[in-house]
C-alpha cells in the first residue's frame, strides 16, 4: 500500500514539473519585453510552488497513513499482552505459564520459528520448553531426551530442526526470563531470510512478553523457595518435624483406609555425644548430611525423609509391610557401616546406628503410640550395644 502511494506520487510530481518548466519556456519565448519576461517568472513560480504544496500534502497523508498502521499493529499487540498477561495470572504451574507464551508469541509471530527455554531446576542448563516452526509446527514441553540430536545446546537443536524445515540461514533474536534477580531462561525468535525485521513495536511487545512471563515463573520459585525454608531441614535437606507429623497422620489415614501397611524406620547416630565433643558441630554435621545422603539415594520415590531431632532421623514407608520394612532397615544400616567420610586431614571414625522399627497394624493405629514405640526401640538398640535394628513391641 505504501509502495502504491510512493510510486503515484512520484509520477504526478514529474507531471507538474514537466508543465511548469514548458509553460514557463513558452512564456520566455514568446515574450517581447521585461514585463513578459516577469511574468513568465512568476506563472514558474506559481505552478512549482503548486506542486511543492500538494507534494507536501501528499506526504503528510503517507505519513499519517503509516502512522495510523503503526497504532493499529500496536494495539493489536497490546490486547494480546493484556491477554496473555491475564491468562499466565490464572495458571500456577510453570508449565502452563510457558504454553500460554508459546501460543501467543507463535500465533503473533507466525512466519518466524521459535522457541522458549528455561533453566533447569539444577541450573546448570537450558532446556526447551515449547518449540514452533513457520510451517505451522507446533511442540509443547519438549522434554530435552525427546529432542534429536540430544546433544548440543537448545539453539543448536532448533537450528537444526529449522534447517530441516528448509531454512539454512537464520537469525535469531533473544529475549530473556529475567525477574527479580533471577535469569529463568529466554525467549528466542529465529528469522529466515525471506521474513521483514522485527519493528520497534513488536520488540517491545516481546520484551515485555519475556519480563511477564519472568515474574510469574520467579514468583513460583519464591513460592517454591519458601516452602522449601518452612518443610526442610537446613543442614540435611530432610524435611523436618512439622512435615514429619503432618505426613504421619496423612498416611496412617490412608493405610486405614484403603488397608495398607504404614513402616516407619527411626535412626540415631550411637556415640553422638563423644564424637560431638571430639570432631566438634561440623564433624557430626558431616555425619548428619552422609546418612541424609545414603537415605535419599536407597529408599524409594515416595518414602519420606526427615529429622526428628538433633540426631535422630525418621523414614516413613508407605505400603510397606513389616518384614519389608526390617529388611531395609537392615540395608541401611549394612550401607552405614561401610561409610567413610573425610574431614579435614583425615577420616571420621566410623558411624553406626541404633535403628528402631514400628508399623501399622502391628504395632500401634495412631502416630503417638507408632513414634513412640519406634523410640522405645531405638533406646533398646541403644543399650545393649547399638549397631542394630531392634523390632517395636506391641503398643495395644
Amino acid at each position: 500500500m505504501l509502495f502504491k502511494h510512493q510510486s503515484g506520487n512520484a509520477i504526478l510530481s514529474w507531471i507538474l514539473l514537466l508543465a511548469a518548466i514548458l509553460v514557463a519556456a513558452l512564456l520566455v519565448w514568446f515574450a517581447e519585453s521585461s514585463a513578459a519576461l516577469i511574468l513568465a517568472s512568476l506563472v514558474g513560480g506559481l505552478i512549482c510552488a503548486a506542486c511543492g504544496f500538494f507534494l507536501g500534502t501528499r506526504h503528510s497523508q503517507v505519513l499519517r497513513s503509516l502512522h495510523n498502521d503503526k497504532q493499529v499493529d500496536s494495539d493489536i499487540l497490546l490486547e494480546q499482552l493484556s491477554a496473555m498477561t491475564s491468562r499466565i495470572g490464572s495458571y500456577p504451574s510453570e508449565e502452563h505459564i510457558l504454553e500460554v507464551v508459546a501460543s501467543v508469541v507463535s500465533k503473533m509471530f507466525s512466519d518466524h520459528h521459535g522457541a522458549i527455554s528455561r533453566l533447569t531446576p539444577e541450573g546448570d542448563r537450558l532446556e526447551i520448553a515449547c518449540l514452533w516452526t513457520n510451517h505451522g509446527q507446533f511442540f509443547p514441553l519438549i522434554a530435552p531426551e525427546k529432542m534429536a540430536p540430544s546433544e548440543g545446546s537448545d539453539s543448536d537443536q532448533i537450528a537444526k530442526l529449522c534447517e530441516q524445515a528448509g531454512d539454512n540461514s537464520l537469525n535469531p533474536t533473544s529475549f530473556n526470563l529475567k525477574a527479580q534477580g533471577m535469569n529463568l531462561g529466554h525467549i528466542r525468535l529465529w528469522q529466515p531470510e525471506s521474513t521483514s525485521a522485527l519493528s520497534i513495536a513488536q520488540h517491545q511487545f516481546l520484551e515485555t512478553c519475556a519480563y511477564q512471563a519472568a515474574l510469574a515463573l520467579a514468583n513460583i520459585e519464591t513460592h517454591r523457595r519458601l516452602h522449601r525454608q518452612t518443610v526442610r531441614d537446613p543442614l540435611t535437606g530432610l524435611f523436618n518435624r512439622s512435615y514429619l507429623l503432618d505426613t504421619l497422620q496423612r498416611e496412617l489415614h490412608r493405610a486405614k483406609r484403603y488397608k495398607h501397611s504404614l513402616g516407619i524406620v527411626m535412626m540415631e547416630v550411637d556415640n553422638y555425644s563423644a564424637i560431638k565433643d571430639e570432631h566438634g558441630p561440623e564433624g557430626v554435621n558431616k555425619i548428619l548430611v552422609a546418612i541424609a545422603g545414603i537415605f535419599q539415594s536407597t529408599f524409594r520415590g515416595h518414602d519420606i525423609s526427615c529429622r526428628y531431632r538433633e540426631n535422630t532421623l525418621v523414614q516413613i514407608l508407605p505400603e510397606a509391610a513389616l518384614d519389608n520394612t526390617l529388611r531395609r532397615a537392615e540395608h541401611v544400616n549394612n550401607l552405614i557401616n561401610e561409610l567413610e567420610i573425610p574431614f579435614r586431614d583425615g577420616e571420621l571414625p566410623g558411624v553406626t546406628l541404633s535403628i528402631g522399627i514400628s508399623a501399622f497394624p502391628e504395632h500401634a493405629d495412631n502416630i503417638d503410640d507408632l513414634i513412640q514405640a519406634s523410640e522405645s526401640a531405638v533406646y533398646r538398640a541403644n543399650q545393649t550395644g547399638g549397631d542394630q535394628v531392634m523390632l517395636a513391641e506391641k503398643i495395644f
